[in-house]
């Protein structure tokens, strides 16, 4: 066991001196990180180092990623729907303890809450009656507008690639921005589905892979869809593990984080000729993020077996972080 410091960085930009175990998994470390800052254990949580917002994998070491002594790495709890559960039933009890006066009880919960995720929505404004200067009126029984907020999975991390910000001053910048706002909210939608409502299949789709088994996941929209494929022995493949040990490979993902947006979304995911494992693999499909387009999201699926085609499967979804089972298969 070789121990390294590292400066932890909790919710509150805190920084906490602990020593880490580079030789150990990620995902093995995290629950005495959790345990010594007092986070709830039920939840999920991430490694992120400082300066990138790419979360660590758990399935490796600290060491495999070369991060040095004295390295900062955030600590955050992953905003899924476990989170957003947790949450949601925090927010409940300290609704129902404000109206029992039970006030330092809900500030404490409150207070949980925003260590959590800062930006989890408050329609009942109990921020501002408990935290802030607004006079403790009695709570409403009537319903208050949810505002529109959405938990996913994990953030994609892309192995070897960097982020570049370039920032441009001037009116012609702005033009340009807001040119480019009108596409993406009225133009381009359109020009991406058809009459049928069926995915397009622009004939400048990339090369795709193939071979003893092959999916392919297509879509009529300017969002982030996710295809996942789970092999015989359980192993699943998707934008967090592109690949697995029977040797399938995800070789293809669009619109990754909303980013490099391409107006024929395809994703593939394949096994070599003599490569795909026998058994039942399961095919799903995850509304990842809406890249700020609203409306139902038409997919196809295409299954193919040495790359002759044995289902085509299609169907919608409609908000982030929905997720689909499509179909289950035998090779």
């Amino acid at each position: 066991m070789r121990e390294v410091a590292f400066s932890i960085i909790d919710m509150h930009d805190k920084r906490w001196p602990h020593l880490l175990d580079v030789d150990s998994q990620v995902q093995l470390l995290l629950p005495s990180l959790v345990e010594n800052l007092g986070l709830p254990r039920e939840l999920n949580y991430v490694l992120i180092p400082k300066g990138t917002n790419l979360p660590l994998d758990g399935r490796h070491t600290l060491a495999e990623y070369r991060i040095p002594s004295g390295a900062e790495l955030y600590l955050r709890p992953l905003r899924d729907h476990l989170l957003k559960m947790f949450l949601d039933k925090l927010y409940d009890e300290v609704k129902d303890e404000i109206k029992k006066q039970l006030i330092d009880s809900a500030k404490e919960k409150l207070k949980q809450i925003l260590q959590l995720d800062p930006a989890y929505p408050d329609p009942l404004r109990l921020k501002e009656r408990l935290l802030g200067s607004i006079s403790q009126a009695p709570l409403s029984n009537a319903p208050a507008q949810q505002p529109q907020y959405q938990y996913q999975k994990q953030p994609k991390a892309r192995a070897g690639k960097g982020c570049l910000i370039a920032g441009i001053v001037g009116g012609g910048a702005t033009l340009f921005l807001a040119g480019a706002v009108v596409l993406s909210i009225f133009i381009l939608p359109s020009l991406l589905k058809t009459s049928s409502g069926s995915p397009t299949g622009i004939s400048t789709e990339p090369v795709l892979g193939t071979g003893d088994v092959q999916v392919t996941l297509r879509w009529d929209a300017p969002v982030d869809l996710d295809l996942h494929v789970t092999d015989p022995s359980g192993e699943e493949i998707s934008f967090t593990h592109p690949t697995s040990n029977s040797g399938g490979n995800l070789d293809v993902d669009a619109n990754p984080n909303c980013d490099a947006m391409v107006a024929n979304p395809v994703e593939n995911v394949f096994w070599p000729y003599g490569g795909a494992p026998t058994g039942q693999y399961q095919v799903s499909v995850v509304y990842f993020s809406n890249c700020n387009y609203s409306g139902p999201i038409n997919y196809e699926v295409t299954i193919k077996q040495n790359n002759q085609v044995i289902k085509v499967l299609t169907g919608t979804v409609n908000e982030s972080g929905e997720s689909q089972f499509v179909a289950s298969f035998n090779k």
